[in-house]
This record gives structure tokens, C-alpha cells and sequence, in this order.
């Protein structure tokens, strides 16, 4: 047994030896992450950072179905028509107070300057119809995100007055089939707002 132990392990060390000195060879002298990371302050490529925007968006919620990049802009896509919600006015609560997570996520990277969260919900026409549309879509840039510094008691927050979601952010839209039969035309929140 010992032998077979001393054995492994005069391997491992050829092993470790013989790449070391390949390395050492091909110029790469072990420091893999020095050369891949890029230097402080210099832009990151899209590939790597779309990869990481898409992980951490996929974790903020589920249903995370696409996420574009325009720019310092960043649009996550949920489909969430197979949640189930109480009512119209639980899919504008409950959208809203998910969004927060979206947005916290988004704003985790320092370059992405605005984020646009959309969700698809499932949708019937009078006809009995049935499609994915675009049923709450809810936009924020960085400097509005800034005024957030508990995003767990802004969810708090939005629990108790959901409105407050679309009155702050800088673009909204709820569909008009949802909308309508919420209390937010009530409330003063038409179908979409913000500054254009």
C-alpha cells in the first residue's frame, strides 16, 4: 500500500513538473488569471460580461427568458405567464416588488447605467385568444437607484403602497388589460408613464 501511495504521488509531481515547465515554455509563467482578467478601469468585453449579467439576472428571479444589452443598458425579459396571481392588482404589487431584485442585480455592475425589466404574462383577447405580451414593463437608471439604500425595505415598502414603483421609475407601462382592472387608474397611474 505504501508503495502504491509513494507511487501516486512521484507521478503527481512529474506531472506538476512537466506542466510547469510547458508553461514556463509557452510564456505563460502560472499567472492564467493575471493575463485573462483585464486591467483596473479597462472596459470589459461583451461576451464575459453578458455571460455574468445573465447569471445574476437567472438568480434575481425565475422565468428569466432573454437579456439585451444596448450600450450601458441592460433589458432583463421574465416570462411569468404560468405564475399565478390573485388578481390584477397582485400582478402590479408583486411585479413591482420583484422588479427590486431585478434592479439590485442590474446595478451590481458598475458600467450598466440604466435597467428595463419586462415581464411577459399570458394574455387573452376577446376572442378567446390566447398570447405572451409585454404585461408590466418597469425602468430605472442608476442615479434613481442610487436614492434606494435598504432594498429590502423598499420591498417593504411597495407591499403597503405598490404604486410607488411606477410613480418613481423613469419609464413604466402596464398593458392595458391588466390595468384596467386594477385600483391603479384610481390611484392616478395611467397605462404608462415616466419621463420621455
Amino acid at each position: 500500500m505504501k508503495r502504491i501511495t509513494l507511487s501516486l504521488l512521484v507521478l503527481l509531481a512529474a506531472t506538476v513538473l512537466l506542466v510547469g515547465c510547458d508553461q514556463g515554455a509557452t510564456g505563460n509563467s502560472g499567472a492564467a488569471s493575471e493575463t485573462a482578467a483585464p486591467a483596473a478601469g479597462a472596459a470589459q468585453t461583451a461576451g464575459p460580461l453578458a455571460d455574468r449579467l445573465h447569471d445574476v439576472l437567472a438568480e434575481a428571479r425565475d422565468g428569466l427568458t432573454k437579456v439585451e444589452r444596448s450600450g450601458k443598458a441592460v433589458t432583463a425579459t421574465y416570462d411569468v405567464s404560468g405564475d399565478t396571481y390573485w388578481d390584477d392588482n397582485a400582478i402590479v404589487r408583486e411585479l413591482a416588488i420583484d422588479s427590486v431584485d431585478v434592479l439590485r442585480a442590474g446595478f451590481s455592475f458598475p458600467q450598466v447605467k440604466r435597467v428595463n425589466v419586462v415581464f411577459l404574462t399570458s394574455m387573452t383577447d376577446q376572442y378567446g385568444n390566447e398570447s405572451k405580451d409585454k404585461g408590466v414593463e418597469i425602468d430605472w437608471t442608476r442615479s434613481l437607484w442610487g436614492n434606494v439604500q435598504d432594498s429590502e425595505a423598499f420591498k417593504d415598502r411597495l407591499m403597503a403602497d405598490n404604486t410607488l414603483m411606477y410613480q418613481l421609475a423613469t419609464y413604466y407601462y402596464i398593458h392595458p388589460g391588466i390595468w384596467k382592472n386594477t385600483k391603479l387608474p384610481d390611484q392616478g397611474i395611467g397605462v404608462e408613464g415616466g419621463p420621455f
